[in-house]
């Protein structure tokens, strides 16, 4: 260094031991090998990196002047598009091939994505690149989907399915306490579950609930319609022998 110090272009940051990577035979022939050198072997794209971009003046060099800072981030905040709001081990998503790379699988989360959750982009569920901003409900993506506007509640898998938002599932039979039988089969819910009940509140399950309007005798003979009307049509009569008084 009594010699080189004008030579020196580290301007002192790496110590006096100049004879460690230079040689005496030339002055610009280094004989440094970051990977031989160092704990932290340079692959892929860190290899093609500037000293500089990761040695920067006034990183925190723990280690001493020929140190530089170790975790992914102390290089890489200004790269991170979440905003640290995903923690600072880069290297669970990003590889050293090349930053854009990831191998993130979302089925090591809380929500494994199966079914059309499999096809859909990022982005059509995660609003920004923080990843963070979103719930695992399903409301949380479907409300605009929603045609019962609310009033099913928020559990859209109770009946919906993850191969297809169309495709649903609920079983009347199994679901409710009222198991649909012939006739009741037909109709389409709303013409039971009125859109002023709500499809999830229970109706009345007396046939007169619905088929008063049905009833020619104006309630002469009860509400107790299936004492003598079938579940095939309201029109069907039991056989005198199996009706019960109204």
């Amino acid at each position: 260094m009594a010699c080189h110090r004008e030579d020196d272009t580290h301007e002192g940051r790496l110590g006096e031991q100049c004879g460690d990577c230079h040689s005496t035979s030339k002055w610009d022939a280094s004989s440094f090998d970051h990977s031989r050198d160092t704990d932290f072997a340079l692959r892929n794209a860190h290899a093609k990196a500037e000293c500089a971009d990761c040695h920067k003046d006034g990183v925190e060099r723990p280690s001493g002047p020929r140190s530089a800072a170790r975790d992914c981030v102390d290089c890489h905040a200004d790269d991170d598009p979440h905003e640290d709001q995903l923690g600072k081990q880069c290297a669970d998503c990003h590889g050293d091939v090349g930053w854009k790379e990831t191998t993130f699988d979302h089925a090591r989360t809380v929500f494994p994505l199966i079914g059309a959750h499999l096809a859909v982009e990022c982005k059509a569920c995660h609003l920004d690149a923080t990843y963070r901003s979103e719930g695992k409900d399903c409301i949380a993506c479907h409300r605009d989907d929603d045609q019962h506007e609310g009033s099913l509640g928020e559990d859209c898998a109770e009946c919906h399915s993850v191969r297809d938002w169309a495709l649903w599932e609920f079983d009347h039979d199994r679901q409710t306490d009222f198991p649909l039988t012939e006739g009741h089969r037909g109709p389409p819910c709303a013409a039971c579950h009125k859109s002023d009940d709500g499809l999830r509140n229970k109706l009345d399950m007396a046939c007169v609930s619905c088929h008063a309007k049905d009833d020619p005798h104006d309630r002469q003979l009860g509400s107790n319609c299936a004492s003598c009307h079938q579940t095939t049509t309201f029109g069907d009569l039991r056989p005198a022998t199996q009706r019960s008084k109204p």
